[in-house]
């Protein structure tokens, strides 16, 4: 966002950038579970640099 001088500042938020990180956790944990690991979701690799978590 912009501040009263129009210089760039960055937005802060609570739980994660406005998600309820334990929520999104659990929800890829109960959707993703394989029998040897969780399976991380092809668009979030990137993210995570990972796409396995044994």
């Amino acid at each position: 966002f912009k501040d009263e001088e129009g210089k760039s500042q960055l937005c802060h938020t609570l739980n994660g950038s406005a998600m309820a990180l334990p929520r999104v956790l659990a929800a890829l944990l109960e959707n993703h579970q394989e029998v040897d690991g969780i399976r991380i979701p092809a668009a979030l690799v990137p993210y995570t640099g990972f796409d396995k978590i044994a």
